[in-house]
Protein backbone atom coordinates (compact mmCIF):
# COMPACT_ATOMS: atom_id res chain seq x y z
CA UNK A 1 0.00 0.00 0.00
CA UNK A 2 1.45 3.07 -0.40
CA UNK A 3 -0.05 6.95 -0.29
CA UNK A 4 -3.00 7.44 0.48
CA UNK A 5 -4.12 3.96 -0.87
CA UNK A 6 -2.99 4.81 -4.62
CA UNK A 7 -1.28 2.04 -6.34
CA UNK A 8 1.24 2.10 -9.12
CA UNK A 9 3.21 4.53 -11.34
CA UNK A 10 1.92 8.14 -11.05
CA UNK A 11 2.10 10.45 -13.78
CA UNK A 12 1.84 14.20 -13.17
CA UNK A 13 1.01 16.43 -16.38
CA UNK A 14 -0.32 19.77 -17.27
CA UNK A 15 0.68 23.17 -18.02
CA UNK A 16 1.18 26.40 -16.28
CA UNK A 17 0.37 29.76 -18.60
CA UNK A 18 2.84 32.83 -17.26
CA UNK A 19 2.62 36.46 -17.85
CA UNK A 20 5.11 37.82 -20.56
CA UNK A 21 8.54 37.55 -19.41
CA UNK A 22 7.97 35.32 -16.28
CA UNK A 23 9.42 31.86 -17.84
CA UNK A 24 12.52 34.09 -18.76
CA UNK A 25 12.75 35.58 -15.59
CA UNK A 26 12.34 32.01 -13.68
CA UNK A 27 14.19 29.99 -15.49
CA UNK A 28 17.50 29.28 -13.07
CA UNK A 29 14.81 28.43 -10.22
CA UNK A 30 12.90 26.17 -12.86
CA UNK A 31 16.27 24.58 -13.98
CA UNK A 32 17.59 24.30 -10.23
CA UNK A 33 13.74 22.39 -9.23
CA UNK A 34 14.56 20.30 -12.54
CA UNK A 35 17.79 18.73 -11.82
CA UNK A 36 17.00 18.76 -7.77
CA UNK A 37 13.77 16.44 -8.70
CA UNK A 38 15.65 14.17 -11.15
CA UNK A 39 17.81 12.89 -8.91
CA UNK A 40 14.91 12.14 -6.23
CA UNK A 41 14.43 8.46 -5.64
CA UNK A 42 11.21 7.22 -7.34
CA UNK A 43 11.62 10.06 -10.25
CA UNK A 44 11.58 8.08 -13.75
CA UNK A 45 10.93 11.58 -15.74
CA UNK A 46 10.69 15.47 -15.00
CA UNK A 47 10.26 17.89 -17.69
CA UNK A 48 9.27 21.10 -18.18
CA UNK A 49 8.73 22.45 -22.01
CA UNK A 50 8.13 25.62 -23.34
CA UNK A 51 5.13 25.62 -25.83
CA UNK A 52 6.10 26.68 -29.26
CA UNK A 53 2.68 28.24 -29.93
CA UNK A 54 2.64 29.92 -27.02
CA UNK A 55 6.14 30.99 -25.50
CA UNK A 56 4.31 31.80 -21.83
CA UNK A 57 3.05 28.61 -21.01
CA UNK A 58 4.98 25.40 -20.03
CA UNK A 59 3.98 22.29 -20.16
CA UNK A 60 4.65 19.62 -17.25
CA UNK A 61 5.25 15.91 -17.38
CA UNK A 62 6.49 14.22 -14.58
CA UNK A 63 7.14 10.47 -13.85
CA UNK A 64 6.91 8.81 -10.52
CA UNK A 65 7.02 5.08 -9.41
CA UNK A 66 4.57 5.69 -6.77
CA UNK A 67 2.53 7.54 -5.18
CA UNK A 68 4.86 7.68 -2.23
CA UNK A 69 7.84 8.65 -4.03
CA UNK A 70 5.46 12.06 -5.62
CA UNK A 71 4.42 12.54 -2.00
CA UNK A 72 8.04 12.90 -0.46
CA UNK A 73 8.81 15.16 -3.90
CA UNK A 74 6.84 17.47 -2.28
CA UNK A 75 9.31 17.80 1.02
CA UNK A 76 12.22 17.74 -1.19
CA UNK A 77 13.95 21.65 0.05
CA UNK A 78 14.70 22.40 -3.73
CA UNK A 79 10.27 22.40 -4.63
CA UNK A 80 9.43 23.67 -1.92
CA UNK A 81 11.69 27.27 -2.42
CA UNK A 82 10.05 26.22 -5.79
CA UNK A 83 6.35 26.38 -4.53
CA UNK A 84 7.31 29.42 -2.78
CA UNK A 85 8.93 30.75 -6.01
CA UNK A 86 5.06 30.46 -7.89
CA UNK A 87 3.19 31.96 -5.42
CA UNK A 88 4.97 35.46 -6.38
CA UNK A 89 5.19 34.66 -9.88
CA UNK A 90 2.42 36.56 -12.27
CA UNK A 91 0.70 33.13 -13.34
CA UNK A 92 -2.26 33.43 -15.52
CA UNK A 93 -3.79 29.84 -15.25
CA UNK A 94 -2.57 26.30 -14.43
CA UNK A 95 -3.88 23.37 -14.87
CA UNK A 96 -2.02 20.23 -13.42
CA UNK A 97 -2.94 16.99 -12.71
CA UNK A 98 -1.58 13.60 -10.97
CA UNK A 99 -2.89 10.39 -12.89
CA UNK A 100 -2.72 6.94 -11.42
CA UNK A 101 -0.88 4.34 -14.04
CA UNK A 102 -2.52 0.47 -14.32
CA UNK A 103 -0.44 -0.45 -16.84
CA UNK A 104 2.09 0.77 -19.50
CA UNK A 105 1.55 -0.22 -23.40
CA UNK A 106 3.27 0.72 -26.41
CA UNK A 107 1.00 2.55 -29.04
CA UNK A 108 1.34 -0.48 -31.54
CA UNK A 109 -1.75 -2.01 -29.36
CA UNK A 110 -3.98 1.04 -29.77
CA UNK A 111 -3.19 0.82 -33.60
CA UNK A 112 -5.00 -1.78 -36.08
CA UNK A 113 -1.49 -2.47 -37.39
CA UNK A 114 0.13 -6.68 -37.20
CA UNK A 115 3.12 -7.12 -34.34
Amino acid sequence: MTAKGIEGEIIVAGYVSFASGEIDRLQPQMQEVIAASRAEPGCLDYTYARLLEDPDTIRIFERWCDADALRNHFLNEPVVRWVMVLTKADVLSRDVSAHSVSGTHTLREFRDLPD
